[in-house]
This record gives structure tokens, C-alpha cells and sequence, in this order.
């Protein structure tokens, strides 16, 4: 058995220590988890929801439980693009030394540029997420992520003005996810994130009204995990950039279970919310999990190179295999094997072709079929 598990993953060439990121809107700018654990453990941070001016946001009550999960509206409540550059990310590098994702969101094109831009000066951001669930207030208040051609606007008005990966956030309130992933990709996005959340509301049946002083909002938690799967995997099998995924992840298989999915990286939510240690304790289960599926992810020794070779050509074909094989020759190596029981199971490549290129990347359907996992091969490419 292999001893060692390397968890370590890339989005777009930013490396994080593992795949595990505190979503937007649930671990705020880690000030308040920084007194529970060391917050160096996450492999990555997506701070809270930032607009270009200060929001107070919706009124109250603004939180309802379900069984589940839980409905919130909290409406971007946050202190603005300029306040969170001035304070909150000089604070974030007292605690946090890792990759930072900045999560962005705006109701216009413009309020999305000008965040973006900002940003993307910050040294410490490697990452820029986009939130296109916003609605967009010169289009009937619209949001910006429901139709293919908004969702491709707000991407390319923001690549524009940016130079750092830009990972578009969706939501599952649509008719076609993969229309708009795609669209978003043709635009110039470097990878996908979703899903957020799906709408919901509650109704207290003796006041007779809403629980929610807003009438609806998002409904997040352990219910949503297969949804949030389903969609993960029709969009990594669609497009060829690199997707977060989220929604309902609450344990260290779900982690493993999003990234069969097609997940490169996984973001837990509602998760911190009923557990302060949600993101630390996956983390260290996450090994654990590994070994029990009789999974290990690790580079290849020199002997195993010819076998591991021809094993993707056999399984994926000799382009595949051609590509792959000048992983070989960068030094360090820059591919990656998973074996189960010792039995090669898949392989993932970065630098192959072009530098900060993500792929080729495959594992085998007939051994993800035998262990009860629809599978499917794919190739993600990151810039």
C-alpha cells in the first residue's frame, strides 16, 4: 500500500496543499475561524461576496433553517471593494499565507469591472471568482448568470481588465447549465465554480407569512449535494477548463465523490455554519478516506514510466499518450497517477504542452463502472 498521499492540486497554476476551500459567504474573511484553528491548513480562502460599495444588506429575519440545509438572504452584506483592499486583506495575510480567491459581484458591467480591476492589483489574490448570480439593474433586474450571452458579457468584460485566472461562479436556477458554462469559456473564463445556491423559501405556518423578510433566498446545505454533483459533472465533461465545485459538501468523501465528478477543487459552505471545524476536519479525514477506498495519488518513479505510458494509450489513445509522455521529461516530473489497490485508475498532467496548461487528464470508466461511479474521460485545460 502507498504510504504517501499527496493532496496537493492546480487551478490555472496557482498550487494549493489540497483541494479544500471555505466558500464565499461562509467563512467571511477568516478573522472568526482564525481563533478556532490555523487557518494554513485550507488550501485556499473565498473571501465574502464584495461589491464596489458598502451593503448593509436585506432586512431581517434573514436566515431560515431547513431540514437539511438552510435558507439565507443575507443580501452582499459587506464593506465595500476599496474598505476590503484598505483592511480586510492586510488583516487575511496576518492569518492566512495560502492562495486567496476573491469573490466579486456586481450589478452592472461596470461595477464588475471596476471591482474586478481593482483586485486584481492585490498580490495576495491569485484567483478572481465572479458571481453572475447578481441581478443585473439595467436589465429589469435580470440575473446576470441565467442567460448564456449575459453570463459571456459579464466574462469577457472582466478578462478585459484583468490578468489573473477568473473562475465564473453559476447558478443552478437555470434551464441549461451547460449552455452557459460553455458560453462563459468561449468568452475567455479560465475555469467554472458552482454551483451557489438553489432558491427556496419557507413559510411560518402560524404567523401565516414568509419566515424570510425578503419572501425567498438561497437554500444551501447537505440536501443540495446531488444536484450540485450532477452539474459538476455535465459541466467538467463539457468544457475543457477547470471547475470548483461545490454545494452540500460536508465530509471528506463528498470531497472525493465531487472530485470523481469531474471536480479539480471543492468548496465547503453551509458546512461552516453548524461546524466552525468543518474545513479543518475534512482536510484531515481526507487521507484517511483515500486510503480506504485504496486510493493513493502520487508521481511516478522512473521504472513505472513505460508501463504508465502505455497504459494511457491503451486506455485514452496515443495522443493522450504522446502528450503525457513529455510530463516525463519536466523537472521536476508534472504528472500524477491514482491507483487503487494498486491498479492504475486515472492520471493528471500540468505543463505537458504549454506551460500552465491542465491536462491531459483521464480516469478509466470501466474501473470507476466497477465500483458503482458512472466515470468519463476528459481533458481540462487551464491558463
Amino acid at each position: 500500500m502507498v504510504k504517501h498521499y499527496d493532496t496537493s492540486v492546480e487551478l490555472c497554476g496557482v498550487k494549493l496543499t489540497n483541494p479544500v476551500i471555505p466558500a464565499s459567504g461562509t467563512f467571511g474573511f477568516g478573522r472568526e475561524f482564525a481563533e478556532y484553528y490555523d487557518l494554513d491548513c485550507l488550501g485556499a480562502i473565498s473571501f465574502k461576496g464584495t461589491t464596489r460599495d458598502a451593503r448593509f444588506g436585506n432586512p431581517t429575519p434573514r436566515i431560515a433553517e431547513c431540514t437539511s440545509g438552510l435558507i439565507n438572504s443575507v443580501g452582499l452584506q459587506n464593506p465595500g471593494i476599496d474598505q476590503v483592499i484598505a483592511e480586510e486583506l492586510p488583516h487575511l495575510r496576518t492569518i492566512f499565507h495560502n492562495p486567496i480567491v476573491a469573490n466579486i459581484s456586481g450589478f452592472s458591467l461596470e461595477e464588475y469591472e471596476e471591482c474586478c480591476a481593482k483586485i486584481d492589483k492585490e498580490e495576495q489574490v491569485e484567483i478572481i471568482e465572479v458571481n453572475v448570480s447578481c441581478p443585473n439593474v439595467h436589465n429589469g433586474g435580470m440575473s446576470f448568470g441565467t442567460q448564456p450571452e449575459s453570463a459571456a458579457e459579464v466574462t469577457c468584460r472582466v478578462k478585459a481588465v484583468t490578468t489573473k485566472p477568473v473562475f465564473i461562479k453559476l447558478s443552478p436556477n437555470v434551464t441549461d447549465i451547460v449552455a452557459i458554462a460553455r458560453a462563459c469559456e468561449d468568452a475567455g473564463a479560465d475555469g467554472i465554480c458552482l454551483i451557489n445556491t438553489l432558491l427556496g423559501m419557507r413559510i411560518d405556518t402560524m404567523r401565516r407569512k414568509p419566515v424570510i423578510a425578503n419572501k425567498m433566498g438561497g437554500f444551501s446545505g447537505d440536501a443540495i449535494f446531488p444536484v450540485a454533483v450532477r452539474m459538476v459533472y455535465q459541466v467538467a465533461k463539457a468544457c475543457s477548463i477547470p471547475v470548483i465545485g461545490c454545494g452540500g459538501v460536508e465530509s471528506a468523501s463528498d470531497v472525493i465523490e465531487m472530485m470523481m465528478a469531474g471536480a479539480t477543487a471543492v468548496q465547503v459552505g453551509a458546512a461552516n455554519l453548524k461546524d466552525p471545524y468543518a474545513c479543518k476536519r475534512i482536510i484531515e479525514e481526507l487521507t484517511a478516506e483515500m486510503e480506504k477506498l485504496g486510493i493513493a495519488i502520487r508521481k511516478p518513479i522512473g521504472p513505472e514510466n513505460y508501463g504508465i505510458i502505455h497504459w494511457i494509450n491503451e486506455t485514452f489513445g496515443p495522443h493522450w499518450a504522446g502528450e503525457a509522455e513529455n510530463s516525463f521529461f519536466n523537472s521536476p516530473k508534472t504528472i500524477w497517477i491514482a491507483e487503487r489497490g494498486g491498479k492504475m485508475l486515472g492520471f493528471a498532467c500540468i505543463d505537458a504542452t504549454v506551460k500552465g496548461f491542465f491536462g491531459p487528464t483521464g480516469v478509466d470508466e470501466k474501473e470507476q463502472r466497477a465500483h458503482g461511479k458512472d466515470g468519463g474521460q476528459r481533458q481540462n485545460a487551464g491558463s
